[in-house]
This record gives structure tokens, C-alpha cells and sequence, in this order.
């Protein structure tokens, strides 16, 4: 797995200039960046190919020192509360090996990992300072309207849906996926609503029949059932 470092970043972490990475698949790869617009101190991890995120707020002097640590974790936790199982998560993380620091992965990535960056400013609201990785700011992060690089053929799809793609083409996963995904998401909104109206709506009563005959739903939601 390769971590491609802008050059603020690499100053920042003062770390010397890590070499080009061996040419690999862009789903292996990730840009990593420091933010400074929301919370105290914020890491973002972009997917070079379909510009999935991962979000930690709250970056203390020494979790700057363990970034692909975090990296790794952030995946495994972003996937699983998409609904990824824990097979297919090891599956990625292994095709994808050890992290390592690299120069970033051409101007397409570092274009879409600065959009992803410029919509995290909007989600503040959303933040969790009781914890560094942030679920709900990267889920919702996860459903931006955006291009990413690995599907030039395409104008605009959800970073989710494209690993997900992604990940099928390698044989990590199925088409079932990606319905449950969309089922979770529904519920979120649902809650969503539900917290103002305090009314439980015929949305929700959907997804507790999805969730009872099986379908998979974002964790965090599960307590609201």
C-alpha cells in the first residue's frame, strides 16, 4: 500500500523525500494530507482511484508519528461500517501490503484529495471530539457527488459506489453490496429525521425489515433500531 505525501506534508512531518512508488493499481494507493480547517488538527486519507476518505480529528504530536497505522485502522473501520465483512477487508488490506511513504500519484489524485478536502470544510457540524476517527464525517464524506480518478469515463458518482466497484473487480466482493449500502444510508436519513419530528417514519420501519431479514447496516446506526 502506497501513502503518497504532498510536499507540505512531507515538511511538516519532516521527514526526507520519499521515493515514486513501484507502479501499482491506484486502489493500493492513497494521498495523505494534513488539514487544518476543522477540528484542532485533522488527518484525510483519499483513495487514489475512487476517492474514498477516511477522516481523524484531533491529531496529537504523537499520532502524527503512527499515520499508516491509522491509515490501516481507519480502513478497516470505514469498511466495516460500510458493511464490507471482516474477510473482505483482510482480503484488500492484504493485496494491498505494508504501507509505505511515497511521493503522491500525479495530478488527478492530488485534484480530487484537495476537493475531498475543500468539502470536509463544510462538515464540521458533524464532528466527534470524544474520538480521532471520524465515522459519521467520513461516511458522509464517502457520499459526495465527485469525479474520481480510476473511472475517467465517467462525470460524477459517490466514492463509496466506486470502491465498491473497484473492489468487485478484483473479486473482493458481490452486487449484493451494493443494495445494503444504500439501505444503511436511507436509515441514516431516516433517523435523521426522526430526531426533529420525534416520529419514527415508514423509512425506518423499512430498514428495520431490511436489517431482520439480513441486510447490513452501518453500526453506528444500530442502536437507534
Amino acid at each position: 500500500m502506497q501513502l503518497g505525501l504532498p510536499i507540505p506534508f512531507q515538511k511538516f512531518l519532516k521527514l526526507k523525500q520519499p521515493p515514486y512508488g513501484e507502479p501499482i493499481d491506484l486502489i493500493f494507493c492513497w494521498g495523505v494530507h494534513r488539514v487544518t480547517g476543522i477540528g484542532s488538527s485533522t488527518l484525510i486519507a483519499v483513495n487514489a482511484s475512487s476517492r474514498y476518505s477516511l477522516v481523524f480529528a484531533g491529531m496529537k504530536a504523537a499520532s502524527w508519528k503512527h499515520i499508516d497505522e491509522l491509515v490501516i485502522s481507519g480502513i478497516k473501520q470505514a469498511m466495516e461500517g460500510d458493511g464490507y465483512t471482516a474477510e473482505q477487508i483482510e482480503t484488500y488490506l492484504a493485496a494491498a501490503g505494508p504501507p509505505e511513504f511515497t511521493k503522491t500519484h500525479g495530478r488527478s489524485p492530488v485534484a480530487c484529495m484537495n476537493k475531498a478536502i475543500e468539502t470536509l470544510g463544510y462538515m464540521e457540524k458533524w464532528l466527534d471530539e470524544s474520538q480521532l476517527f471520524q465515522p459519521d464525517i467520513t461516511w458522509r464524506l464517502n457520499e459526495d457527488f465527485c469525479h474520481a480518478t480510476g473511472f475517467p469515463d465517467e462525470s460524477y458518482g459517490n466514492p463509496w459506489k466506486y470502491l465498491f466497484r473497484d473492489l468487485r473487480r478484483l473479486g473482493i466482493c458481490e452486487d449484493d453490496y451494493e443494495l445494503s449500502r444504500d439501505i444503511a444510508y436511507q436509515l441514516k436519513l431516516a433517523y435523521e429525521r426522526a430526531k426533529s419530528t420525534q416520529e419514527w417514519s415508514d423509512r425506518i420501519d423499512r430498514a428495520r425489515e431490511s436489517l431482520e431479514s439480513g441486510k447490513r447496516l452501518y453500526p453506528s446506526d444500530l442502536q437507534y433500531l
